[in-house]
C-alpha cells in the first residue's frame, strides 16, 4: 500500500509487521467475534481451534493475502485493526475491528477513511466489504460514510414436515467441481444484470464471498422444455438445508423454478425442519418472495451482506 501513515485527530495508523499481526490475532480475532457473524461460525465454541488458528492460520492468512494497518492511540497503544485485500478494481475490506473500550471514539471511522485514502491512491474504482446485518453500529457507520447495501434477504421455512410446492415438470443435471462454479457464475451474473444493471458491476465481484452457497454441497442446472433456466445449489444438514437459487429473469418466481427447490429438497429430511432459500439477486427474491409465501415461507434478514462504495 502506498501511504506509510495517515493521522487522525488522536490515532496514527501504520503498517503492521507480520510478528504484530501475530501477536494481535488473538485479541483481533475476539474483537470480531462479539458481532461478526462469519467468525462465530468459524469458530463456534472452540477454545482450542481459536488457540490453534490465532497461532497458525490467522496470522498467515492476513499477512500472505492482505494488507494489514493497526490504529494507535498516542503511538503505542493498538485499539483497532484493518485488513485490506484488493481484486478486479475493488479494494475489500477484509477485517476491521476496534478494541472494545475504544468503540464510538472515531477509531473506526478512522480505519474506514484510512481504507478510502489507500483505494484512491491505488486508482480503485470500488471499496466494497461484507457486515453481519444485526451489527447496526457498523452498518450505521458504512451507510454514513457513503456505502451501499447490496441483497441482504432471504426466505424461510420452518414446520413439522417439508412444504407441498407444486411446480412444472423439470429436469435437474448434476455438475461438480470447476464446472459448478462457472455455471453458478454466469447465471448469478445474468440475475445481477437483471436486477441492477447500475450495481451489478460491482456485485459480480462478490460472488465468490457468497455465503448461502459452498462448494461442498450440491449443484444442479436446471432444464425445463429443453432449455437451460438456471442453477440451484444446495448445502446443510438434514433438518436445516439451505438452497441458493439464480436464474434467467423469464424463470423468476416460475413454477419451474418452484419444481426445482422441490426437487432438491426432497424427502429424506428430519422434522421438524427449517428451510433457507437465497436467491440470486434483490429483485429475483422480490418476485419469489410472492410465489413462496403462499407455501409459509416467509422474509427474513440474510445473516450477513455486501456494501459497495464507488468512488468517483
Amino acid at each position: 500500500m502506498p501511504s506509510e501513515q495517515v493521522r487522525s485527530t488522536h490515532y496514527g495508523i501504520f503498517p503492521l509487521s507480520f510478528l504484530q499481526i501475530y501477536q494481535a490475532s488473538g485479541t483481533f480475532i475476539d474483537a470480531l467475534k462479539e458481532q461478526d457473524a462469519s467468525v462465530q461460525e468459524w469458530f463456534g465454541n472452540s477454545l482450542a481451534l481459536k488457540r490453534i488458528m490465532t497461532r497458525s492460520g490467522v496470522p498467515l492468512y492476513y499477512h500472505w493475502f492482505t494488507s494489514g494497518y493497526g490504529a494507535f492511540a498516542d503511538h503505542q497503544y493498538e485499539v483497532g485493526w484493518v485488513f485490506l485485500r484488493g481484486w478486479r478494481q475493488v479494494l475489500y475490506v477484509e477485517g476491521i475491528a476496534v478494541l472494545p473500550e475504544w468503540r464510538q471514539k472515531g477509531v473506526g471511522t478512522a480505519l474506514m477513511n484510512f481504507a478510502e485514502q489507500q483505494a484512491r491512491e491505488l486508482h480503485r474504482e470500488w471499496l466494497g466489504l461484507t457486515v453481519t446485518i444485526s451489527n447496526n453500529p457498523a452498518v450505521s457507520l458504512y451507510q454514513k460514510q457513503g456505502y451501499q447495501q447490496g441483497h441482504a434477504k432471504v426466505l424461510v421455512y420452518e414446520g413439522a414436515e417439508l412444504p407441498s410446492l407444486l411446480g412444472a415438470d423439470i429436469s435437474l443435471r448434476p455438475v461438480i467441481a470447476q464446472t459448478a462454479g462457472q455455471l453458478y457464475r454466469s447465471f448469478a451474473e445474468r440475475d445481477l444484470q437483471a436486477s441492477d444493471p447500475d450495481t451489478s458491476l460491482v456485485e459480480t465481484r462478490f460472488l465468490g464471498r457468497e455465503p448461502y452457497r459452498r462448494i461442498a454441497g450440491q449443484h444442479w442446472l436446471i432444464r425445463a422444455k429443453g432449455s437451460t433456466i438456471g442453477y440451484i445449489h444446495k448445502h446443510g444438514s438434514t433438518s436445516h438445508p439451505v438452497i441458493y437459487l439464480t436464474g434467467l429473469q423469464p424463470s423468476w418466481g416460475s413454477s419451474e423454478m418452484l419444481a426445482a427447490i422441490a426437487r432438491v429438497l426432497g424427502n429424506k429430511h428430519q422434522p421438524p425442519v427449517t428451510i433457507e432459500v437465497r436467491l440470486g439477486s434483490a429483485a429475483h427474491h422480490d418476485v419469489m418472495c410472492a410465489a413462496l409465501t403462499q407455501y409459509g415461507f416467509v422474509e427474513r434478514p440474510a445473516t450477513t451482506m455486501k456494501m459497495f462504495k464507488h468512488l468517483a
